[in-house]
């Protein structure tokens, strides 16, 4: 019996019908490219990825661990790979966990994600914080708007070399919208980190000219002419508070303004104001009136003012926490730097420049610029990171140093920090676990001092004793000398 031919009818139904179970290519149906970079695959493709953005790249990571400063390790060769992305331009913006500090019983970066956040922040990445109400638990990489890299590896080299995690590199345009769209979404701490600037209060704006034309400030440090100094800056923030520029002072504001010895003679300690006032005015910083012998002094405040210098601005809280009092005049010189730099700095708060250029532009020799600036690092006033050379390269191609301004902290502020960590892990270890921040000169910043005794919980004694007795021999401009270093040799031991 002859065979039936099958009805067109039939063949083209099953023809279409078996269609709809091909896998159609990727890129010219659904617009999406799928590729699996799970475990040992992922950090070679991210590097790829992160080299080869043109535009943006938006990081959304629940936590990056950075312990030391080894140069192959897997989270340091991602964080490279985001500053050099930014220095040719691409926009980088890395969003974080928070958590509840209990030093200060205000929320705070992730204390693991510290070191990361400091060495992105002084790369002049913007680095913002999910608002601590809910935990941020993404691993997330959006680049040029394109490729989207999720999964559930952090970055840590125990993710990154040891685990078993899952991740996937998508290409889609559509779908990488979907994705910034949400990251975007997530609201934001008020503050960046701990001790960034955050709201500074009033400010009062000073000329940079100040600071570099060697006729004033330059040469007030360089003839320790302190007291001068400090008037001028007083005079500067009652003329900003009270709207007014001339001035009749007392003789008893004279001699507490100048901090005169009390222990000398009224007519002595009167001598010795209209002198200090006289300089001020051959330095055409004050005008002078006193209309006769023994009369009031009539100050009058000039601003100085240059369309050809920048603005430098001074917390009005540096004067009610009593700074002016405590710092050396070195020191006090060395923050006007350090907060004129910062407002010309596209890395709020962070700045960075060679010791010659700052140098030669504050006219001040080496020493008095490093050891004001030490001076203010252990204040915790300002951070400092020091650059190591390359291996096997000269010391002058060791990189700029980069600094950071701190927020000033009420003293008050701080002595409920101290007395908090005091109650929690009793006086006796307090002091010993200052006493190392000490060696590293960070010895108020509690910060440090809390990661201090957390680690004085978990190694044991002798280890954390040769730890910090290894770092103490390096010069205090080694980057070795410093709590992230100590953390690399701790997590070997």
């Amino acid at each position: 019996m002859p065979r039936r031919r099958p009805s067109r009818w039939l063949l083209t139904f099953c023809l279409s019908f078996s269609i709809l179970f091909l896998p159609a290519p990727a890129s010219e149906s659904s617009g999406i490219l799928i590729e699996e970079v799970s475990d040992r695959n992922y950090l070679p493709k991210v590097l790829a990825l992160i080299d080869g953005a043109r535009h943006s790249i938006d990081v959304s990571m629940y936590q990056v661990l950075l312990p030391g400063e080894d140069e192959e390790h897997p989270v340091s060769k991602i964080l490279k790979a985001l500053a050099r992305a930014q220095n040719r331009g691409v926009r980088v913006r890395v969003l974080l966990n928070r958590y509840l500090d209990y030093v200060s019983g205000e929320t705070a970066p992730l204390a693991r994600s510290l070191a990361a956040t400091e060495f992105l922040e002084s790369s002049g990445i913007e680095v913002v914080f999910a608002h601590s109400a809910r935990r941020l638990h993404d691993k997330v990489i959006v680049i040029d708007e394109r490729w989207v890299v999720e999964g559930s590896m952090n970055w840590t080299q125990t993710a990154l070399l040891g685990n078993w995690e899952s991740a996937t590199l998508i290409d889609s345009t559509d779908y990488a919208k979907k994705k910034l769209a949400r990251i975007r979404a997530i609201p934001l701490s008020r503050e960046k980190t701990l001790d960034t600037l955050g709201d500074e209060g009033e400010l009062l704006e000073l000329s940079g000219m100040l600071m570099r034309q060697k006729q004033y400030f330059p040469d007030l440090l360089r003839r320790k002419d302190e007291r001068i100094f400090e008037f001028y800056l007083w005079l500067s923030k009652e003329s900003h508070v009270k709207k007014i520029e001339t001035f009749v002072l007392t003789d008893e504001t004279l001699f507490g303004v100048f901090r005169l010895d009390p222990g000398k003679t009224q007519k002595a300690k009167r001598r010795e104001a209209v002198r200090l006032l006289k300089k001020l005015t051959r330095r055409g910083l004050i005008g002078l009136n006193i209309p006769s012998v023994g009369a009031d002094a009539r100050v009058t405040f000039r601003e100085m003012a240059s369309d050809s210098h920048p603005k430098l601005t001074l917390p009005l809280v540096y004067f009610d926490y009593g700074l002016p009092a405590k710092l050396s005049f070195t020191a006090e010189f060395a923050y006007l730097v350090s907060r004129l730099e910062m407002t010309q700095s596209a890395s709020l708060p962070w700045w960075w420049r060679s010791q010659e250029d700052l140098t030669e532009e504050y006219h001040l020799n080496h020493t008095t610029l490093t050891n004001g600036m030490l001076e203010l690092k252990r204040e915790n006033m300002i951070e400092i990171v020091h650059d190591d050379a390359p291996e096997g390269a000269p010391h002058s191609e060791r990189l700029v140093n980069r600094y950071r301004t701190n927020r000033l902290m009420d003293p008050r502020v701080r002595a409920k920090q101290k007395e908090r960590l005091i109650q929690k892990f009793g006086k006796e270890d307090f002091d010993r676990a200052q006493h190392f921040a000490d060696v590293i000169d960070e010895p108020n910043d509690f910060v440090v001092i809390a990661t201090i005794l957390k680690w004085m919980g978990v190694y044991p004694a002798g280890d954390l004793e040769a730890a910090f007795d290894q770092v103490s021999r390096y010069e205090r401009n080694n980057p070795r000398r410093s709590v992230y270093y100590l953390a690399g040799i701790l997590a070997k031991r």
